[in-house]
């Protein structure tokens, strides 16, 4: 692998682990050539993306996306840096700012920071969205998860390494797209050649993942990271293992049915080895893919218990299911489950159930 300068570059060097790390990712999960747009807030891991991306000699193929919260004297700082680091690199940067109207929940500021960059994202032609998160930011979310009562293979898996954007586009997190991720050492000695900013937020034990960061940095708790990435790489293979399974199921039950779609009752009941709502709710994943107009299902745990009973005890029941960017209409029948208005994307069930899939989320191995 070479470096901007055109040498080899030297993974003694910290920026090298990141660099050879992004190299290897985007040359198998991106087209040659494709545009990036890497996520730099400023912070000591975003910095150490952007270092380790000019030492693989990918300058020529990115833009910087920043999002500014808004908070004060503190977002206009590490704005002006951002801007500071293009300008010093000859890269453009594209600026979003949050409104004061985002509800200061963790949850609902993540979904508008990936809303925003996806925006400009759109707006400057960019393919791909490149984070820098890596595996503790993985154990840290699974944590979370646990302490909120999730159990699902999903929760567990963690943050995927790849997922559709809104636009078409995609979102990638290469240091957790290979086996084993990226620890934040390397990312964050790669972020400390250049300059950065350290957020005073991460401070305050009162924000949820901060406290369990605080937690797992504990040297008495090391234990417990390693029992997180062995719990989360368990649930990575559960997902694929249950995703193959609704695969080979849906070639034979998913099928147009008038002017929508059918799956027929055989795909409903999930084998022994998997939870009934887990099943239920991966199988309207990629059953909502495979749409001519694919959308994204929201599923509460509330929603899919009450779907789950009525499928039970199937009387021609309707229901209507949210999702995004539209609601879905659904039939219970004694024959399977219907979307009467919901048209599926091609003939051909291989390229069918291949599409789907490529629309939703992928961990890493």
């Amino acid at each position: 692998m070479k470096g901007a300068d055109g040498k080899a570059a030297d993974c003694s060097d910290p920026r090298g682990a990141v660099a050879t790390r992004l190299t290897r990712v985007l040359a198998a999960v991106c087209p040659a050539g494709a545009r990036l747009g890497l996520a730099v807030s400023g912070g000591r891991d975003s910095v150490g993306l952007l270092a380790g991306a000019l030492e693989a000699g990918l300058g020529p193929r990115c833009e910087l996306l920043h999002v500014h919260h808004g908070t004060g004297a503190f977002a206009d700082r590490a704005c002006e840096l951002v801007r500071r680091h293009a300008e010093t690199h000859g890269l453009h940067c594209s600026v979003a700012r949050l409104g004061s109207t985002v509800p200061p929940s963790e949850t609902r500021l993540r979904a508008a920071r990936l809303d925003a960059l996806d925006r400009l994202a759109a707006a400057a032609g960019l393919d791909v969205v490149v984070l820098a998160q890596h595996a503790a930011d993985r154990r840290e979310g699974v944590a979370l998860h646990l302490l909120r009562g999730h159990r699902g293979p999903r929760a567990l898996a963690g943050m995927p390494c790849l997922r559709p954007l809104g636009s078409g586009r995609r979102l990638l997190r290469p240091l957790l797209a290979e086996s084993p991720a990226l620890e934040p050492a390397a990312l964050a000695d790669a972020g400390r050649l250049f300059e950065h900013v350290d957020d005073p937020s991460n401070a305050d034990s009162g924000i949820p993942r901060n406290a369990v960061r605080a937690w797992l940095a504990q040297p008495a708790n090391a234990a417990w990271s390693a029992r997180l990435e062995r719990l989360s790489a368990r649930a990575r293979r559960d997902l694929r293992d249950l995703r193959d399974e609704l695969v080979r199921r849906l070639a034979v039950e998913l099928s147009a049915c008038g002017r929508g779609a059918r799956v027929g009752r055989a795909a409903l009941v999930a084998p022994a080895s998997c939870a009934s709502l887990s099943w239920l709710a991966e199988l309207l994943r990629l059953v909502t893919a495979c749409l001519a107009a694919p959308c994204r299902p929201r599923l509460t745990h509330g929603a899919l218990l009450s779907l789950e009973r009525d499928l039970a005890n199937p009387r021609g029941t309707r229901r209507t299911l949210a999702a995004s960017p539209r609601e879905l209409a659904l039939e219970l029948r004694r024959d399977g489950l219907h979307l009467p208005h919901a048209a599926l994307a091609d003939v051909d069930p291989r390229a069918r159930l291949l599409g789907g899939l490529a629309r939703l989320p992928w961990e890493s191995p």
